[in-house]
Order: structure tokens, then C-alpha cells, then sequence
């Protein structure tokens, strides 16, 4: 290849091995004091806020039960009363076990929830402040509708009550 040439590349910055070494044990320390049970992440709560709730309440899992034939999870008590109710169906999938279905606990899964809510109880209450809140704010939303729409038809009322004195008095010339 003729006439075509690679720019040279700087050579890299020299490093003192003082500087090498205090690399080396930031990295190390680094590693030892990450465990197994110090891991940390950040996680968004709207991406895993559907799997923590119970299908059959809509409230965190508790005392969670699974489905081992579908493995589905549901409150404990939520699912034992809904396969008594339902004769041996997954509230979920709808699947029929003429057998019966076994239940397991999911002792993992109470851990994680008992992780992200440690007090299910204040979280599941400020949801329900929430709830109501906007529940609320969407009636005021549809009476303020509602009363324009009446004032709208009052005002239309009286407008061709208007129109039809208006020609009452002209005698119908109009």
C-alpha cells in the first residue's frame, strides 16, 4: 500500500512505580471490601413494584406462598383461601390441578420484600393515602366537568327559550 501512512500514537504516560503500586492497592481494597453481602445496587421501584404485589389483594406479598406447578406467587393466605374457593386453580393463570396444587414457601422472596419495604405496613398505607388522593381528585375532575356541561345546557335552554319569545313577539317574521 503505497502512499498510505498510520499516525504514530503517543506512547503511553510513564508511570512511577509509586503510582503503579497506590493503583494496585485502591483496586485491592476495592475488591476486599466488596462481599457477597455488602453488594449494593440501584434499582428503579416502577420496574419491580408489579412483582412484589399479590395478584388476588394488589398489596405487597406477605408470607409468600408459590404455586409450585406454574410457580406463580401469592400472599399465603390469599392463595390457600382462593384454591379452596376456586376447586384447585391458579387465580393467575387459570390452570385446573385435578390433583390439587402444591403450595411452597418462598422464604427468598420475604426476604427481598422484607429488604425493599421493611415496614410493609406504613408503605401499603401511605399507597392507600395516594389511592384515595387521586381518587378523589379525579371526582372533583368529573363534577367540574359535569357542572360545565350543565351550565353549558342551561345556557343553551334559556338561548332558545330567548329565540322563540324573540319570535313569538314578532309574530313568527323571522
Amino acid at each position: 500500500m503505497s502512499g498510505l501512512s498510520l499516525p504514530d500514537e503517543p506512547p503511553p504516560p510513564e508511570q512511577s512505580p509509586e503510582e503503579v503500586q497506590s493503583e494496585n492497592e485502591v483496586e485491592s481494597e476495592r475488591r476486599n471490601s466488596s462481599s457477597d453481602d455488602d453488594i449494593c445496587m440501584e434499582i428503579d421501584y416502577s420496574d419491580i413494584s408489579e412483582d412484589l404485589r399479590c395478584p388476588i389483594c394488589l398489596g405487597v406479598i406477605r408470607k409468600t406462598k408459590i404455586v409450585m406447578e406454574c410457580l406463580h406467587r401469592f400472599c399465603g393466605e390469599c392463595i390457600e383461601k382462593s384454591i379452596r374457593l376456586c376447586k384447585n386453580e391458579c387465580p393467575v393463570c387459570r390452570e385446573h390441578y385435578p390433583g390439587g396444587c402444591t403450595l411452597g414457601d418462598d422464604r427468598h422472596y420475604d426476604h427481598l420484600i422484607s429488604i425493599i419495604h421493611p415496614d410493609i405496613e406504613q408503605y401499603e398505607e401511605e399507597s392507600f393515602r395516594r389511592e384515595i388522593k387521586e381518587l378523589e381528585r379525579k371526582k372533583r375532575a368529573r363534577e367540574t366537568a359535569a357542572g360545565f356541561a350543565r351550565r353549558r345546557r342551561t345556557i343553551r335552554n334559556a338561548c332558545e327559550d330567548q329565540k322563540s319569545n324573540d319570535n313569538d313577539k314578532n309574530g313568527g317574521k323571522d
